[in-house]
């Protein structure tokens, strides 16, 4: 098992100066990663090349960037797309959803996160998300099949919105999407902090993902009110879920998702902030080698 980081680690600031995407990454590679998820949605919230005819100059830069430093993009994640929301705008989306597949050819990016939509607007929410959901991806991996690029769909939470939920909010839902889309390059990324938040055993809902898991996200959380932090700030049994994926047989990465560790970190702060989290990442990469031992 590999750490690895998502790009947004130090891109969400709050009340400082916004770090490019670039520098984020170099600051990441001086604590000493080398590995990344990256995190093409960052790029919809700002008005960055990746919007227009620049995408695929960006996109090289990237790649030059990646080779300058032997670094390696092993996921991706995708601009966040309501699909089945009628009032969302489609084109944009899924625009860009496509630029997402075709930059993740060329950073060669295996797999791409994407989080699935519910059909708040019908009349019978289950079933119209489960027909929508699964009509969707069917044709996102026949699109990113054509390019070599895996789809991982994403575990939502929902305590926020309760009693309302989202659609693929648990293992089982997550399963029976990814097993009628029924597609080679569909796969599942398990987040291990809104399982948490959902108050999920991760030990049983891995168990029932099994071999469809491909790639995860890891952070913590004290509350619906302060989400992406690093592991052991939060509520999360970390030995439960690094457990869970020993037992499963994961040999993914682990990949942080943490991007309000360090929303109001000083930058003079951010390097051995950055440092500290690999020091946690290499011990719950421990705790996962440990149970794997003793298997």
């Amino acid at each position: 098992m590999k750490l690895s980081t998502s790009t947004n680690m130090v891109f969400e600031r709050i009340n400082m100066e916004p770090i490019s995407q670039e520098r984020g990454i170099l600051l990441c590679v001086q604590a000493g990663y080398r590995v990344f998820d990256f995190c093409f949605h960052d790029l919809i919230t700002f008005k960055s090349p990746f919007l227009d005819e620049r995408w695929e100059a960006y996109t090289e830069k990237m790649c030059a960037l990646k080779e300058e430093h032997g670094l390696s993009y092993e996921q991706g994640h995708a601009n966040v797309y309501d699909f089945l929301n009628p009032k969302a705008d489609h084109e944009f989306h899924q625009t860009i959803m496509e630029r997402c597949v075709l930059a993740s050819e060329k950073m060669r990016i295996p797999w791409l996160v994407v989080h699935p939509s519910t059909a708040f607007s019908a009349d019978a929410v289950y079933a119209a998300s489960r027909s929508g959901n699964t009509e969707y991806f069917k044709r996102l991996c026949e699109f990113a099949a054509k390019h070599g690029v895996g789809i991982a769909v994403e575990n939502m939470w929902d305590l926020h919105i309760a009693p309302k939920r989202y659609y693929a909010d648990h293992a089982e839902e997550l399963c029976e999407l990814t097993d009628a889309v029924g597609a080679e390059n569909i796969g599942i990324c398990w987040d291990l902090e809104h399982a948490s938040i959902m108050g999920q055993d991760q030990k049983k809902s891995l168990k029932i993902i099994g071999n469809r898991l491909k790639v995860t996200h890891v952070s913590d959380q004290t509350g619906v009110d302060n989400i992406h932090v690093m592991p052991f700030q939060g509520k999360t049994d970390w030995k439960a879920a690094m457990e869970g994926l020993a037992e499963i047989g994961y040999e993914g990465n682990l990949n942080f998702e943490a991007q309000w560790f360090l929303n109001k970190v000083p930058e003079a702060l951010l390097l051995p902030s950055l440092r500290y989290s690999r020091e946690v990442g290499a011990y719950l990469i421990g705790l996962y080698e440990e149970k794997r031992r003793l298997k």
